[in-house]
């Protein structure tokens, strides 16, 4: 991960100013799509893994903001269906597979891969009925 993310650093270390404006934009947008999916607890884990609130999760956060990102050409479908992907992703947290796959590996490209790419699936299940 971090030979990916010095990668991502050198290739920005001069970034235009369109690049700039596009890539603040997309985290934007994918973190307004997060929010308008979870509320202020979208990157928390469900209280019964932990505690009452339950924890803020990183790799959840990465899971969720990666997929975002990948799928920004379906921005609007995701806003119209947020309730129900926020239904699925807390279902498939209390599933001991996909919490191992949040929650128990180490941060490295291919979890973070396989994290988004799960994480796009569950979305991708609301949206195809739609």
């Amino acid at each position: 991960m971090k030979s990916k993310l010095d990668n991502a650093m050198a290739r920005f270390a001069r970034p235009t100013v369109d690049q700039l404006s596009e890539l603040r934009s997309l985290f934007l947008n994918s973190l307004e799509l997060a929010h308008a999916i979870g509320g202020t607890n979208v990157f928390r884990l469900p209280p019964t893994l932990h505690g009452s609130r339950g924890r803020p999760s990183a790799s959840l956060y990465d899971g969720i903001m990666v997929a975002l990102m990948r799928m920004s050409d379906r921005a609007e479908n995701i806003r119209v269906a947020a309730p129900e992907i926020h239904k699925a992703l807390q279902a498939e947290l209390e599933r001991p597979e996909f919490r191992k796959i949040i929650v128990g590996q180490p941060n490295t490209k291919a979890a973070t891969v396989e994290r988004s790419t799960y994480v796009e699936e569950v979305i991708l299940g609301v949206l195809k009925p739609m």
